[in-house]
């Protein structure tokens, strides 16, 4: 029977929603042409949410707001994580002074979940009395939630989720195990992996190239911690190397051990040189593997940690705007 591990959120917060504003003079007043203009140099669409209201300026500003308001939500500066309620710690926080440009940079961090949200803020020109000009910059996280057995959840987020809960490969679905067992690998042995598990596979899920010698890989997903992984896969793993002319082969179960008889028929195989070579990867060595080579965990927010040397980050591609919207 299956437990609720199968549905465990796995969360993916690489992505973010970007608002951009300038102001100018000390009444604070808004300038959404100026971000128009902006969007349009960046290559937002003429045509995108945000619309140019014709007439008074104030009404431009509304519309705005309007939008900011539904896409980014209030800018109010998060103490809790609005995604499961953690409190929220600074993750990095600065003072910006470059060239007479002065503001200040934060950043938020959610150490449950990982949600994110900076903020971003210089003073990029000023003059007699209170006259200034400014521009801000304001981010927050989209998480993107995934299950462990779902179809969709990408493979290098299973691969992160994996080195760190062993439980895991109990519940990741057979085909996603195969394409996850080809990434460790291919890493693990400085290989190119290649994908034929499916129906009239011949019992090869992956063959490994690495060079003149290539693997040929059994995968077998094994829904319990409790199993042992038996005698009859590997004679069938080793009748199918032969008709696939492999010499050298793999075989990977999420089973914590091999039997006794398996690891025999394994070693006869060798004794008795019908393969040049097999290895029996279980369970727990497997796990071993994916934390060796578990992809690195960048932090999202670390582009926008504040460099003196630098002035305020621009926008990137990749942002999801709220003004204007880009992406979803």
């Amino acid at each position: 029977m299956r437990s609720d591990q199968d549905s465990k959120s796995i969360f993916d917060y690489s992505h973010y929603v970007e608002v951009v504003d300038e102001e100018e003079c000390g009444c604070g007043r808004l300038y959404p042409n100026g971000l128009l203009d902006h969007a349009k140099l960046i290559g937002a669409p003429g045509d995108g949410v945000f619309r140019y209201f014709p007439g008074d300026l104030g009404s431009q500003i509304s519309a705005y707001f309007s939008e900011r308001l539904e896409v980014f939500g209030l800018v109010d500066w998060k103490t809790n994580c609005p995604y499961c309620g953690t409190p929220l710690s600074l993750a990095h926080e600065a003072n910006r002074r470059h060239n007479s440009v002065f503001g200040q940079v934060a950043i938020s961090v959610c150490s449950n979940c990982g949600w994110w949200e900076s903020m971003d803020e210089a003073t990029l020109e000023f003059g007699d009395g209170d006259w200034y000009k400014s521009r801000t910059f304001r981010r927050r996280a989209l998480l993107k939630e995934f299950s462990v057995g779902g179809s969709e959840t990408p493979i290098h987020l299973l691969h992160q989720h994996l080195a760190k809960d062993r439980n895991a490969m109990y519940f990741i679905s057979p085909s996603k195990l195969e394409h996850l067992v080809g990434r460790v690998f291919s890493e693990f042995m400085s290989c190119e992996s290649i994908h034929l598990g499916g129906p009239g596979d011949g019992g090869i899920d992956l063959i490994l190239v690495r060079g003149e010698q290539d693997y040929v890989v059994q995968v077998k997903r094994r829904a319990s911690p409790e199993s042992v992984e038996s005698v009859s896969g590997i004679r069938e793993f080793i009748g199918a190397m032969l008709l696939k002319g492999g010499n050298r082969g793999l075989f990977v179960t999420t089973a914590p051990r091999f039997s006794q008889p398996a690891l025999a028929a394994a070693q006869v195989a060798l004794d008795r040189k019908i393969v040049d070579k097999i290895e029996l990867i279980d369970g727990n060595r497997l796990f071993d593997i994916c934390k060796l080579t578990t992809p690195s965990c960048s932090k999202p927010w670390e582009r926008f940690v504040y460099d003196e040397k630098q002035q305020p980050s621009p926008p990137e591609q990749n942002a999801y705007f709220a003004f204007p919207v880009r992406g979803a």
